[in-house]
């Protein structure tokens, strides 16, 4: 996994009784161009809320560029050089 740029790791978020992601894993390499699809209710925007740190995984794991972001403020993900917008 020392290739991959980032790294999603077994992410699961749970909001009460009510799982929107759930065990999600996957890596983009460095020159690669992904996108996320799927319905409305799926869990994207939750998902890149948890890549971004805005939101904290019930549990899993967030590498980018093999450093890990799960647990850093915000602003430390951004000065890394994540963010994102709608």
């Amino acid at each position: 996994m020392a290739s991959s740029f980032l790294n999603v790791e077994n992410v699961t978020k749970e909001f009460g009784g009510l799982i929107a992601v759930n065990n999600v894993s996957f890596e983009v390499g460095r020159n690669e161009i992904v996108g996320l699809i799927g319905p409305n209710g799926a869990g994207k925007t939750t998902l890149i809320r948890l890549i971004t740190n805005i939101l904290k995984p019930t549990s899993g794991k967030v590498r980018f560029k093999g450093k890990q972001t799960t647990g850093r403020k915000i602003s430390q993900v951004v000065n890394m050089g994540i963010a994102s917008t709608f």
